[in-house]
């Protein structure tokens, strides 16, 4: 087994006992493994899978910032793709915010998706990082989300080029996945279309509130969720 496989097992093995409201979560010396684990791989400042923040970091008030519009398309983009854990711990909340909100922005422009999905070269890590740099360009171009970049807590540094190197760690597994949602066709609400994909509870007014407390909602379940065993997790970053 080389060496870059066996950090991630002893990472992920770790990792899951610290995760939040797993079966072997202790609080008590939460903080003492977070350290070891930061020395098992050389650079902490790219330590993947650090963000077992509350909901992400992601509060309400972050929510209500955007305009009626905004939230519609993070709501949207929620339901275009479900990213992975490994993918949602591995950012910060601006940075998932911009990926949801800059994904459907992307598939909802037919030109753009189709050109990025179907002139991907075959090697999945080029793909992937292609993907996400088109969606960071999308998603950062919103005013709220450079803002909330600023905000603390951020588990993950900010600096210029951070995502990138940590998104260099995530398994091919996790990359091809995405890439694969990525390239299917964009899902549509059934008031957009006979036999839509999915309901918009706010379809018929514009109250911004009722995205943002389903988009908050998404957040909260699936940052408590446990959705995967040990086995699943280890399984799932070694290729």
């Amino acid at each position: 087994m080389n060496k870059g496989i066996q950090i991630y097992k002893d990472l992920a093995a770790r990792s899951f006992l610290i995760k939040r409201d797993g079966p072997f979560f202790n609080k008590d010396n939460s903080e003492q493994m977070i350290k070891e684990i930061r020395q098992t791989i050389p650079n902490p400042e790219v330590f993947p899978y650090q963000n077992d923040l509350h909901d992400f970091g992601i509060k309400k008030a972050d929510l209500r910032a955007f305009n009626y519009l905004d939230l519609q398309d993070i709501f949207y983009g929620v339901h275009n793709i479900s990213l992975h854990d490994l993918m949602l711990m591995n950012q910060n909340k601006a940075e998932i915010l911009a990926t949801y909100l800059g994904l459907y922005k992307i598939k909802r422009n037919t030109v753009k998706h189709n050109g990025l999905r179907n002139g991907q070269h075959e090697d999945t890590s080029k793909a992937f990082e292609n993907i996400i740099k088109e969606i960071d360009r999308e998603g950062y171009q919103n005013p709220i989300i450079r803002g909330l970049q600023h905000e603390s807590p951020n588990p993950h540094s900010i600096e210029r080029g951070n995502k990138q190197k940590r998104f260099e760690l995530m398994p091919i597994s996790v990359k091809r996945e995405f890439v694969d949602i990525f390239k299917e066709d964009l899902r549509k609400a059934i008031h957009e279309k006979y036999n839509g994909d999915f309901y918009d509870p706010n379809c018929d007014g514009h109250n911004r509130s009722i995205y943002t407390q389903h988009i908050y909602n998404y957040f909260k379940e699936r940052s408590e969720s446990n959705k995967f065993n040990t086995k699943e997790y280890l399984d799932s970053i070694i290729d």
